[in-house]
């Protein structure tokens, strides 16, 4: 929370000195990400069972982004796209449980090099994740929080590609069916997520 308040402060504090003008930017994107994942689970009283899979998104997203210093930047920002699970099963295929994912996040980016053209900086910030996915009679709910680091090239002050590993930092789900209801899901902490993003920026 106080970190949010800080945010805002930032942010009227740069409209109300007329420095927001050039720096408080729109930004709308798009976001694909994926990683291979093991899921320990627990039915009733049977052990625990666990499963390799992969996890993939691919999404939209809108935003703000405030330069405060001429390098020095705060980005938040909110998405919602297709998300989906592959769990391997005991036949050796894989299952695929499809839904909707959703996230917010906020992000930190110092541009460590910059031209008339070209920008280049280093991200860093931390975003939760919220996935719903579904199988006929199955569903598994996700929630998860990433620590984020990555690199990213703006082009024009306008566009800009960014790449980006995220760190689980807590994961839980709970998976449901015909029989069981709200079994506990945990991802390893080992697997990390990597993504590709696309930015367009709106003065405001």
């Amino acid at each position: 929370m106080k970190l949010f308040r800080g945010v805002l402060f930032v942010l009227i504090f740069g409209v109300s000195s007329g420095y927001a003008s050039d720096s408080l930017k729109l930004l709308l994107g798009a976001d694909t990400r994926g990683t291979d994942s093991i899921y320990d689970s627990k039915y009733g009283d049977v052990a625990s069972v666990k499963r390799y899979g992969y996890e993939g998104y691919i999404g939209g997203k809108i935003g703000i982004e405030y330069f405060f210093t001429k390098k020095n930047a705060i980005l938040g920002f909110l998405g919602m796209g297709y998300a989906n699970i592959k769990l391997l099963n005991k036949s050796d295929s894989f299952d695929l449980y499809s839904g909707v994912g959703t996230q917010v996040g906020l992000e930190y980016l110092f541009n460590y090099y910059s031209s008339e053209k070209f920008d280049f900086g280093l991200v860093a910030g931390v975003s939760y994740f919220n996935g719903y996915y579904e199988r006929t009679s199955e569903y598994i709910i996700s929630n998860e929080i990433f620590g984020i680091l990555g690199v990213n090239t703006t082009i024009n002050s306008r566009h800009r590609i960014e790449l980006s590993a995220g760190i689980p930092i807590y994961s839980m789900g709970r998976y449901s069916n015909d029989v069981y209801k709200n079994v506990p899901v945990n991802r390893r902490f080992k697997n990390i997520y990597y993504g590709i993003s696309y930015m367009y920026f709106f003065n405001l």
